[in-house]
């Protein structure tokens, strides 16, 4: 009984917090915040002083590291970007409350036609990359979804219409201070366009089937879109100070006849 009673509250203590040991070059499965918000498979994009900047399942945004449970507050922290020196710290702000602010982003209407209930397609595959050195990358927790060919010709569309906008502003800036040799902050604003593209793929609508994958990158879809449809992926993984994002948008007609799909860099948009 004593066993039993220690195994139970083991179970409630591991319920109620966060895993302390987390990879954060990989998604996050779930962070719950001390707001009482619980955000699911945290993607961070950038990591600052007071905050980080990160995507997550149905939105993305800003989180202050004040707002995280004590458990990964400090893995969080510990990746901040080293101070610079205060004199460098003002002119930066300075620079940047006097620079434009970015235009806000209205999510496309596209509409998905609803799938029937009755799968007829299964899709099996894996998600990788092959590193400059040979090696294969496998990508955990990489959602992996069928949209019908129709929903993302709208989508791409609107992406390199209106959905531009943001990165578009940024790259602008990048510019400005490409020009001035402020290489600080021109790859500050180079790296924010780059994320503000990435970062489209919040504003696609819900996908009628999608898998994650594995920790082998494996995933598995039963689907009932009828085609021609796209598999899309978005992931992303950090390589020293970088962040490498890679995007996926693989026709129907690149699945081979039995259902296999190797989502690599050879079909990497």
């Amino acid at each position: 009984m004593k066993r039993f009673l220690t195994l139970l509250c083991g179970l409630a203590l591991g319920l109620s917090v966060i895993a302390t040991d987390i990879d954060l070059s990989k998604p996050v499965p779930e962070i719950r915040l001390r707001d009482g918000k619980t955000i699911r498979h945290v993607t961070v994009m950038s990591f600052g002083n007071s905050s980080f900047t990160a995507k997550w399942q149905g939105g993305r945004g800003i989180v202050a590291y004040s707002n995280l449970p004590d458990d990964v507050r400090e893995q969080f922290e510990s990746k901040r970007p080293p101070p610079p020196e205060q004199a460098e710290v003002v002119q930066t702000e300075v620079q940047r409350e006097a620079d434009p602010p970015a235009p806000n982003l209205q999510a496309p209407e596209i509409a998905v036609p609803p799938e029937r209930t009755t799968f007829s397609r299964k899709i099996v595959g894996q998600v990788f990359i092959t590193t400059k050195g040979g090696t294969n990358y496998k990508l955990g927790a990489v959602r992996v979804a069928v949209y019908p060919a129709t929903t993302i010709d709208k989508f791409k569309e609107w992406s390199q219409g209106p959905g531009a906008a943001r990165a578009t502003h940024f790259s602008a800036l990048g510019d400005k201070y490409s020009k001035a040799q402020n290489h600080d902050m021109a790859l500050y604003y180079f790296d924010q366009a780059l994320a503000e593209m990435h970062g489209l793929s919040a504003y696609l609508p819900t996908p009628p089937a999608y898998a994650m994958t594995d920790a082998d990158g494996r995933f598995t879809i039963e689907h009932n879109v009828p085609e021609p449809f796209v598999v899309v992926a978005y992931a992303q993984r950090r390589v020293g100070d970088d962040t490498e994002r890679y995007v996926w948008r693989v026709s129907n007609s690149q699945i081979s006849p039995s259902g296999e799909l190797l989502l690599h860099n050879g079909n990497m948009d």
